[in-house]
């Protein structure tokens, strides 16, 4: 099996109720997963980027109530530099409209 890679790990800080998360989602367009009242789920939202081999997932982690990540890995070949600057300036916008607050 292949080990996956990160091409994007981006951190952002704040409370999301059931609203704001929504937004976040939809402005990503991530598959909807986990439960914002139950504090083992971890994975809120999984987007897949490509096609083929050369597929990255854009994953929406929670790390604690108010910590989040938003990553995009890969297995194959990571996706091209002007495609991360366009996801990663979709991603703050998106978190930054949802009340989050850019940490990295």
């Amino acid at each position: 099996m292949t080990t996956a890679h990160f091409a994007l790990d981006l951190r952002f800080a704040g409370l999301l109720d059931q609203d704001r998360l929504t937004l976040l989602r939809d402005r990503l367009d991530l598959r909807r997963r986990g439960r914002l009242g139950d504090a083992e789920d971890e994975i809120f939202g999984t987007r897949t980027i490509g096609t083929g081999e050369d597929t990255a997932k854009l994953t929406l982690v929670r790390w604690s109530g108010e910590r989040w990540q938003i990553t995009v890995s890969h297995r194959g070949a990571p996706p091209a530099p002007e495609v991360l600057a366009d996801l990663q300036s979709q991603i703050r916008a998106a978190a930054t409209e949802a009340g989050l607050r850019v940490e990295s």
